[in-house]
């Protein structure tokens, strides 16, 4: 009988601990909140997303699936964007001169450009049309401008040469780090564009990502911040969806 009872107890304790060892996961949507999910997938000893992995709402809605490699999505994913299913490739980015790795839409147009880390261009257009996505290194000065007081400055300057109608502006704390977000609505040469901007300080450097589209659903949204956590440098996980998130909205213009 107490047999029985030790092997009943080691049953139960073997099931609770398969149960912790499934990751919590921070998913953020298009609509600028974070969704508890429940995910189908694991992690490899690197504590990164791989293989197949799969996110639904609680009401078991999915809402993407795809393969991940080492925390970078892959090949086809499958969304569901303001309520119809999408589908999109991801490729990965790497340079190993500069230890950056990006994920980025398959569709997308690599460029190369000192000036940039990463560049590159979407629907056969150059950035001069407007589309394009630009990482860019501000600065390696400890005593430089804070990535807040960077953040009001892009806006500043995006108000004096478009008209913006909107802007969204929000704080993202994941673990140690700071991330400023905001996405306006402008008007360029008499078309309306979103444009998405997130900086970020990483061991004392700031980093900026640029996105620009005419693309006014809720999909650039989602690619976005896909490419912000599926971006790595010197090893560092810009955001960690494996770390909690703390949300603070900010004031409009």
């Amino acid at each position: 009988m107490k047999k029985s009872i030790i092997v009943y107890i080691i049953i139960i304790f073997c099931l609770f601990s398969c149960q912790s060892k499934k990751p919590k996961y921070y998913y953020f949507s298009y609509s600028n909140t974070i969704t508890d999910v429940i995910i189908e997938g694991g992690l490899n000893n690197d504590s990164l997303e791989s293989g197949k992995w799969a996110f639904y709402d609680q009401k078991k809605v999915l809402l993407s699936k795809g393969n991940y490699n080492n925390g970078l999505k892959e090949g086809e994913w499958l969304y569901l964007i303001d309520g119809k299913n999408v589908s999109l490739n991801w490729s990965i980015f790497s340079n190993d001169t500069t230890k950056f790795k990006i994920n980025y839409p398959s569709e997308w147009k690599v460029i190369a450009d000192k000036e940039y880390l990463f560049k590159a261009t979407f629907n056969d257009v150059d950035t001069a049309k407007g589309k394009y996505l630009l990482v860019s290194k501000v600065t390696n000065d400890s005593t430089a401008i804070t990535p807040d007081e960077y953040s009001k400055q892009v806006i500043s300057i995006i108000i004096k040469h478009f008209i913006v109608n909107n802007v969204t502006k929000f704080i993202i704390n994941n673990g140690n780090k700071r991330i400023c977000f905001n996405k306006l609505d402008i008007i360029r040469d008499g078309k309306n564009f979103a444009m998405y901007e997130a900086c970020m300080e990483i061991n004392k450097i700031l980093y900026d990502f640029i996105y620009s589209t005419d693309d006014l659903t809720n999909l650039p949204g989602a690619i976005f911040f896909d490419v912000l956590q599926g971006c790595f440098i010197n090893n560092t996980r810009i955001i960690n969806p494996l770390l909690p998130y703390a949300l603070e909205k900010l004031e409009g213009k």
